[in-house]
């Protein structure tokens, strides 16, 4: 399965039906005459009316439920950085030999992985970046120059 590039424009709609309820008032006016008039208050009209409301979502969102829908959830992971106080979660999915990550933040990021042992390598990825998972699934972020714990880089387990 070749991922969509993130950088989509295009933004499918999905619509949904939402039902207003609108009620109408209307006071009869008064004369400015001396004489004097009752004001009558009419019937009070109910009007109910279909709008229709656009949702966006994103293409990447929409290519992850599908995914989801589709594949095994592997693992899923919170990575963090000590450095710059951020973090993601990170997933991996499966199926067969096929594995995909994604992170849930933002336009849910998905990279294809290629399995080598216990080593997932990200596809197209210039920096050499791949992830080690041992059996009891905690995983290491690695880069072309070794272990990225010494720059920050922690992946805590999610149960």
């Amino acid at each position: 399965m070749k991922i969509i590039n993130n950088q989509s424009i295009a933004k499918p709609l999905s619509k949904t039906l939402l039902v207003i309820t609108i009620s109408f008032f209307a006071l009869t006016a008064c004369k400015t005459d001396n004489k004097k008039e009752e004001i009558s208050i009419p019937q009070i009209e109910k009007l109910e009316i279909q709008v229709l409301e656009d949702k966006v979502i994103s293409p990447e969102k929409d290519a992850y439920k599908k995914l989801t829908s589709n594949y095994e959830l592997y693992g899923k992971w919170i990575i963090s950085n000590s450095v710059d106080k951020k973090g993601y979660v990170y997933e991996i999915y499966k199926k067969g030999d096929e594995y995909i990550g994604v992170i849930t933040k933002g336009d849910y990021t998905m990279e294809n992985l290629n399995k080598k042992g216990n080593d997932y390598f990200i596809e197209e990825n210039n920096y050499g970046e791949f992830y080690r998972i041992d059996k009891k699934m905690n995983m290491t972020l690695f880069d072309r120059d070794g272990d990225l714990t010494s720059t920050g880089y922690s992946a805590k387990k999610v149960d």
